[in-house]
């Protein structure tokens, strides 16, 4: 089938027919054959056909690679395909499933025809003269993304039903190059089954909301998964139907079991912030908070961002996070670490009001915006004792609360800024959401995890105050638990020092009987909410005194066992 020829939009480089001949040493009826079977990019300029040059060095460097490997144009059109797809996250933006990426009037053949065809060429230098298990992991990405399409797409009523099918593939070479070195592609399936299902979804996306691949079977693979894609079906299906049991009768969310304990220190404004050349800290008691800035930043800039860090380090910042492991609690997820959010939903749950257009105003926007930078670009360092082999051993914590791995904005905000100044200045569409405190409540092996604490959910949006006014439960609900989790589930009742209540919900009134009552309030809240069957009638006035609590059957019947960390 002949295809059309791709109108070039810009004005870049480019060759005509017979110098791109020259360049990769091929003749006319070759070059013509290799265009046919995508490994040649030909765009159009008014009423000529030209080349784009960095597109032909790519074209040069897969013909290279095939003379050495003994790989027909079929399978380079694999490879490079392979290779696109694992710089997703990396340096490629991803669309997400319900964003629409920006369209020209005549839309690419394929990626060769992008602005992404640098990226891919940086790659394929870097694995130039093979892949080298022992090496410095050049090719991971690639070989992540084919351990999780073979994960996904081979098998009973799958792209191929068995490995026969694989071994008439194109794809076998690859697969075979890649045995032969040392580093496993088939039966990887129990090892990445945390990751395979959204690194799938990842290269899906790519080649429908980017640009169509280059190797026609995979074209063909990618439409006809595109559809189960479509509602998340294919990560509802990787998830055992056995855990989906278990989570759905656990019924509150799961929350990482580190971060639960540290989330009153996290969520808290810091006394004071010190800077330091090309890092602004805040140490708390038992972590530190970290951001690096560019050098020789002017201070009224780090003042800036010293605000636009404050709605993370509150509770505004302490619901968002919550709110994200919700998500990643329910189905299509089910407790997975990757999400993808619709920014205007995430809105609406933590019950921003929208106004009467039906758009939530920039004030809105640019608070989220905010404390979503701040989780991803915040460090948080810690330690903490658990045993390993029976033995006591230190652990350091050194990560963000979130990564931020891609996005979805309106075709309007990508005009003349750079992906990076789309993030600090705009809220996308949507976005693609890695939680990173998440192996205590799934290991990094794809099982479940038993570092975790069972959290309510949020309030339905019409019942949510403000993040300010219901701060102070929500923390203490987040301690309460907690410590019922450090008691090895013992006892419901829970003794407590009233300085300790006041510093984890985040009360600071001077006034004793103002933080008395304040605490009151927090205590009523949690009974009427059902985490609390009760409290002591008379709280304790002194900063030692000491009152109880009684955590409702409700509220903890259903957490897990605990375990060492690990």
């Amino acid at each position: 089938m002949v295809r059309a020829v791709v109108v070039d939009p810009g004005s870049g480089e480019g060759l005509t027919f017979g110098q791109a001949c020259e360049m990769l040493a091929v003749s006319s009826t070759e070059l013509a054959s290799l265009r046919e079977q995508g490994l040649v990019a030909c765009l159009r300029r008014g009423s000529r056909q030209v080349y784009p040059r960095e597109a032909l060095m790519l074209t040069r460097r897969l013909l290279s690679l095939g003379r050495e490997r003994d790989w027909g144009p079929a399978t380079l059109c694999w490879y490079a395909d392979l290779v696109f797809a694992g710089q997703i996250g990396r340096t490629i933006l991803l669309p997400t499933p319900a964003g629409e990426a920006p369209q020209s009037l005549q839309p690419p053949r394929s990626w060769l025809e992008t602005g992404h065809v640098a990226a891919v060429l940086h790659d394929l230098e870097a694995l130039d003269g093979g892949l080298d298990p022992d090496g410095p992991g050049e090719d991971e990405p690639l070989v992540a993304v084919l351990r999780s399409l073979l994960a996904i797409a081979l098998g009973p009523d799958q792209h191929w039903p068995d490995l026969p099918a694989l071994q008439g593939s194109a794809l076998y070479p690859i697969v075979v190059d890649l045995e032969a070195r040392g580093v496993p592609t088939l039966n990887q399936a129990p090892a990445i089954a945390r990751d395979a299902p959204q690194i799938f979804m990842a290269l899906v996306l790519a080649f429908t909301a980017i640009a169509p691949p280059l190797a026609g079977e995979l074209g063909e693979l990618v439409r006809a998964m595109h559809a189960k894609l479509k509602g998340h079906q294919a990560l509802e299906t990787a998830v055992p139907a056995e855990e989906q049991t278990v989570i759905t009768r656990e019924e509150f969310i799961a929350v990482d079991k580190f971060y639960a304990g540290k989330a009153p220190e996290i969520h808290k404004p810091p006394e004071a912030w010190n800077v330091e050349v090309g890092i602004v800290s805040a140490q708390q008691r038992t972590v530190a908070l970290q951001m690096r800035l560019p050098d020789e930043i002017p201070q009224h800039t780090i003042d800036n961002i010293i605000d636009l860090i404050r709605p993370f380090l509150g509770p505004y910042g302490a619901r968002v996070v919550h709110l994200l492991y919700e998500v990643a609690n329910d189905p299509p997820y089910w407790r997975n670490p990757h999400i993808t959010i619709d920014t205007n939903e995430l809105l609406d749950r933590l019950g921003a009001k929208r106004d009467r257009r039906g758009v939530h105003q920039s004030r809105n926007r640019e608070l989220l915006r905010n404390a979503l930078n701040s989780a991803h670009n915040l460090e948080i360092h810690a330690e903490y004792t658990t045993k390993e082999g029976g033995r006591p051993v230190r652990k350091v914590v050194r990560k963000t609360i979130v990564s931020l791995t891609g996005a979805t904005f309106d075709a309007a905000e990508h005009q003349s800024l750079s992906t990076e100044e789309l993030f600090q200045r705009g809220l996308p569409k949507s976005m693609n959401i890695r939680l990173n405190f998440y192996e205590g409540v799934r290991r990094p092996d794809g099982r479940l995890g038993n570092q975790y604490v069972l959290m309510p959910r949020l309030a339905e949006p019409k019942a949510l105050a403000k993040a300010n006014h219901a701060a102070t439960h929500e923390l203490l609900r987040a301690y309460f638990l907690f410590r019922y989790r450090q008691t090895r589930m013992k006892n419901q009742t829970l003794t407590v020092m009233r300085q300790t209540a006041l510093e984890k919900a985040n009360i600071k009134n001077k006034n004793p009987r103002m933080a008395t009552q304040t605490l009151r309030k927090a205590l009523d809240k949690l009974v009427a909410g059902g985490t609390l069957e009760g409290y002591s009638p008379e709280l304790p006035t002194k900063p030692q005194g000491t009152f109880e609590v009684t955590l409702a059957q409700s509220a903890v019947h259903t957490l897990p066992l605990g375990g060492d960390e690990g």
